[in-house]
């Protein structure tokens, strides 16, 4: 008897292969050009206990004709450095993590404004790339922020600037927006607002960003620099959720990691007492839940 080909087995293999083909094309290096770059100056405080200690960073809004990138600066330039590691395989394209007791970094994140979608891209462990190889996708719309625009005016390093309010993240925002800058943006995940967010500052004092500057200039991103990156979809709630489990086992995630002779009873001690101080004190996040 002759045999017959089974058009179905093609048809599965080739199903097989373009998800292969798309999963990888989604975890290539991936350059966005633009040419506008606002920076921000953020300003918050870990320890809501403790109003007089806090950290500072600067953070960049990038934009070009469809799409919008915030991040820090500092990430975006971390990411740079990965990818010529990767690319010159100059010294080791990735780095290890050194075990020891420290919060999660809040700002290790990229978030993407495109068409009305908000998509952040965040690891729970808060590692930069250049040491964590997974993060989490969550995508938001732009629109479920219902912003209530005011009357009141003010002038904010000579720019004049309109008030708007905003409940988001289970925290009150108070915004000035600026109607002669006609950029739909502002950090964070903040946008849609008929004019450029020039500040930002939730009501209690614990998270602000200010405008520091606006140029029009080249500026290149890279993102997925990792071949080996994993994304996970997941929802907001769950996330943070992940994130608060991890931070308030971090003695657990990391300590116990260690197989040196040297970290002795005192030692384990002594770490266990630190995570503990730190877990109080980084007991503020920009998004409660």
């Amino acid at each position: 008897m002759a045999l017959t080909d089974n058009p179905m087995k093609h048809l599965f293999i080739f199903i097989l292969a373009f998800a292969y083909l798309n999963v990888s094309g989604q975890l290539r290096p991936r350059k966005y050009d633009f040419g506008t770059e606002i920076v921000y100056e953020y300003r918050y405080i870990k320890d809501s206990t403790d109003k007089s200690n806090i950290t500072s960073k600067k953070m960049s809004l990038l934009l070009n004709d469809s799409l919008s990138l915030f991040a820090s600066s500092k990430t975006i330039l971390d990411d740079s450095v990965l990818l010529t590691r990767i690319k010159t395989g100059i010294g080791s394209p990735t780095g290890t993590v050194v075990a020891s007791i420290h919060s999660v970094n809040p700002t290790n994140y990229y978030i993407i404004k495109k068409k009305g979608t908000v998509k952040t891209l965040d690891p729970v462990n808060g590692y930069t790339a250049i040491i964590n190889n997974e993060v989490i996708e969550m995508t938001e719309e732009l629109g479920e922020q219902k912003w209530m625009i005011g009357t009141d005016t003010m002038e904010i390093s000579g720019i004049k600037c309109q008030r708007a309010e905003l409940f988001y993240g289970n925290r009150s925002w108070i915004a000035w927006f600026a109607l002669d800058i006609p950029i739909s943006d502002g950090p964070y995940k903040f946008g849609g607002l008929p004019g450029l967010i020039v500040s930002m500052k939730d009501k209690q004092g614990y998270f602000e960003f200010t405008l520091s500057s606006l140029q029009k200039h080249h500026r290149q991103a890279w993102m997925y620099t990792r071949p080996d990156l994993i994304i996970k979809p997941m929802a907001k709630l769950e996330f943070f959720k992940a994130r608060r489990y991890y931070q308030d086992n971090i003695y657990e995630n990391m300590v116990l990691k260690i197989t040196s002779p040297k970290f002795d009873d005192e030692a384990k001690k002594e770490s266990r007492l630190k995570a503990q101080k730190l877990i109080k004190e980084n007991n503020n996040w920009i998004e409660k839940y």
